[in-house]
């Protein structure tokens, strides 16, 4: 069984989003699996209330206490064919490699800002309790080091794999349709 979790918190994404993204897991994940939306505000059976909520994207560390077979997507991606390639190798925490659309990886500015070239808009975990509680033995100090959890991970030496794939796509990628995840990252209004 595997575990298919997703955040909504505060108003950014309205609830549409979420079961956009339910429908699209259950079409194309054709291995057994549950859904569950880590929320501030449950309505469905499928919600898990958050009881100690974070500032903003800092809210997807709670996943990390989950154990067993889980996935995690963000809310602004799309999928657009079968994911089972994902549901796989839950030994590693595994992410996404950003690298191939972000520009200036060497420059001083990119190092000085604590940037990334991780993205966890889709992960896959089976044990990471280790990270959440890296994370919460100093959660202040990392809320004001770093604008989000990509950079905690990418810069607080986290271990990880990326998935080895590329059917997984940002939107700034000319063929970003033609693959079966697209990123949005943040970017919603071109979602269809």
């Amino acid at each position: 069984m595997i575990n298919v979790y997703c955040l909504k918190c505060d108003s950014k994404y309205d609830r549409s989003f979420v079961t956009k993204l339910k429908d699209s897991v259950s079409k194309y994940l054709t291995k057994e699996h549950k859904f569950f939306c880590l929320t501030d505000k449950p309505k469905k059976d499928y919600d898990i209330p958050i009881v100690r909520k974070f500032p903003d994207v800092w809210n997807k560390m709670h996943f990390f206490n989950y154990v067993g077979n889980s996935l995690y997507f963000d809310l602004d991606i799309k999928i657009h064919d079968n994911i089972d390639f994902l549901a796989n190798d839950f030994e590693h925490f595994t992410l996404i490699d950003s690298s191939k659309w972000k520009d200036n990886k060497k420059d001083l500015g990119f190092k000085v800002r604590n940037n990334t070239l991780v993205n966890t808009s889709v992960m896959r975990w089976s044990f990471a309790q280790d990270i959440y509680q890296k994370f919460a033995n100093n959660h202040d100090t990392f809320f004001r080091l770093y604008k989000g959890i990509d950079r905690f991970i990418y810069n607080e030496n986290i271990t990880y794999k990326y998935f080895d794939t590329d059917m997984i796509m940002s939107w700034k990628d000319k063929n970003y349709t033609k693959k079966v995840i697209t990123l949005y990252n943040g970017k919603f209004k071109n979602r269809q």
